[in-house]
């Protein structure tokens, strides 16, 4: 709300993303809810919170093993008389 007031302008741009927001807020909510509610074996709940910690580095290393390259795109300009 502090944006809305702050920004008022920007209320559109606010709208506009709302709905994505929402998407992955509510997706964020049930893996979570999907996580908590599995039955655990003793011990294992380290393990599971390891594997969820490292997710994201380990992700974001993969991008970078396998970069992909951009486009070239040839521009030619002429001076024709």
């Amino acid at each position: 709300m502090a944006l809305v007031f702050i920004a008022f302008e920007r209320l559109l741009c606010i709208a506009m993303a709302a709905p994505k927001a929402l998407v992955l807020a509510l997706l964020g909510g049930w893996v979570g809810y999907v996580i908590q509610r599995r039955p655990l074996a003793p011990g294992q709940a380290p393990a599971v919170l390891g594997a969820l910690i490292l997710a994201l580095p380990m992700a974001m290393g993969s991008e970078y093993l396998s970069p992909a390259e951009p486009p070239l795109n040839v521009v030619r300009t002429a001076i024709e008389n």
